[in-house]
C-alpha cells in the first residue's frame, strides 16, 4: 500500500474510532508506518477539545509572535497545547480558549470579531444577490474571452504573490493543442506543512 493508501485508511479509522489518545494513535502510526506526528495532526484535526486551550505554531502565527503567546500563557499558569492551524491567520497569532479564538496584541488577549457567530452570520449573502451586485462578472468575462491568457497577465501586472506558479499556468495555457493536466494543492498551508503532503 502506498503513502497515500495508507494515511486515507488511518484516517478513516481515527474518524470511525474517533482515536485521541496518544497510546492509540501511537498503535495507528506503527499499524500503518507512518510518522507519529502525521497521525496526531489527523486526530487533532477531527476532534478538538473545546476545553483546551490550543496556540497556533503555524509559520504566519510563529512570524507574528506565536512563542511569546506560549510565554504569556506559562506566566499566566495557563495550560495548553499546540495546533498547527486554526485558521485567520492573517490575525495571527491565533489562540483557542473555549470555543473563542483570539489574537495576541501588545498583551492582551483580544476576541478576533470575525471568528464569532454573530459576525459570521451578518456577511451571509445569497448568491443570486452577490451575481445581482456585480459578483462574478470577471469569471464571466474570462469564460467568454478568446486568449486566456489575459486574465494570467492580469494576476502579473497587479503583483499576486506567487507568480511562479502563474508562469507555469501561462506555459501550460499556450502549449502545443493536447491533452494538459494541472495538479493544484488547494489549501493554503505553508511549505513542509503535513497539510501540504
Amino acid at each position: 500500500m502506498d503513502y497515500r493508501a495508507r494515511l486515507r485508511e488511518a484516517s478513516k479509522e481515527i474518524i470511525e474510532r474517533r482515536i485521541t489518545s496518544d497510546d492509540e494513535l501511537k498503535k495507528i502510526a506503527d499499524k500503518y508506518g507512518l510518522p507519529l506526528s502525521t497521525v496526531k495532526t489527523l486526530s487533532t484535526f477531527y476532534f478538538h477539545d473545546y476545553s483546551e486551550v490550543q496556540v497556533c505554531m503555524g509559520l504566519p502565527c510563529l512570524l507574528k509572535g506565536a512563542r511569546e503567546v506560549a510565554k504569556e500563557l506559562e506566566r499566566r499558569g495557563i495550560k495548553y497545547s499546540i495546533t498547527y492551524c486554526l485558521g485567520y491567520c492573517d490575525k495571527g497569532p491565533v489562540v483557542r480558549m473555549g470555543d473563542k479564538y483570539y489574537t495576541f496584541i501588545n498583551g492582551e488577549f483580544r476576541e478576533i470579531e470575525e471568528s464569532r457567530i454573530d459576525y459570521v452570520q451578518s456577511q451571509y449573502e445569497p448568491l443570486d444577490k452577490y451575481i445581482a451586485r456585480g459578483g462574478y462578472k470577471y469569471f464571466e468575462k474570462f469564460l467568454n474571452e478568446d486568449n486566456k491568457l489575459f486574465i494570467l497577465e492580469l494576476l502579473v501586472k497587479v503583483g499576486l504573490l506567487g507568480g511562479g506558479a502563474l508562469s507555469r499556468f501561462k506555459a501550460l495555457a499556450s502549449s502545443a493543442n493536447r491533452p494538459k493536466y494541472l495538479v493544484v494543492n488547494g489549501h493554503e498551508g505553508e511549505p513542509g506543512g503535513f497539510k501540504d503532503s
